[in-house]
């Protein structure tokens, strides 16, 4: 809604801008009173704070140009916390595995090692040769070497 303020928001009929900023009365099923309590406790101050909160987001990037895997917005480490630890057969790989986390991040994930590996090779597709280097560098941290 911010990004798209002046363009959509007060001329799109189906918008619910102009009722939720107090321009026009709102529809019988649309019910602002959700999203203005985020604003204030008095309808007039939410108001002008949510017009403010729409205009300042105009010109900002759009959410949906930063997405990865098609659903989600957010960090490397957010990303490999949201997805799903095995494959989900109606769901896109696309969507399922958005992003391949980088070791550094598979390997702060809790569980044995073992498990780790496993995954970073069957969910991933982390070759062989590159997990034989990353053990092989996890031996020696933990050998004090």
């Amino acid at each position: 809604m911010r990004q798209l303020n002046g363009l959509y928001t007060q001329r799109y009929k189906w918008s619910s801008y102009r009722a939720t900023a107090g321009e026009s009365k709102a529809t019988g099923w649309l019910t602002t009173d959700w999203i203005l309590g985020h604003f204030g406790h008095r309808a007039g101050v939410a108001q002008d704070r949510y017009r403010v909160f729409v205009a300042e987001g105009r010109g900002a990037p759009l959410p949906w140009e930063r997405l990865t895997g098609q659903i989600y917005l957010g960090t490397e480490e957010f990303v490999a916390r949201h997805q799903p630890d095995q494959m989900i057969r109606d769901v896109p790989r696309r969507q399922n595995q958005a992003q391949q986390p980088t070791l550094r991040v598979l390997f702060q994930r809790k569980g044995q090692p073992t498990q780790l590996i496993h995954t970073a090779y069957r969910q991933y597709g982390i070759d062989r040769q590159r997990l034989q280097t990353i053990l092989a560098s996890m031996r020696r941290r933990s050998a004090g070497g």
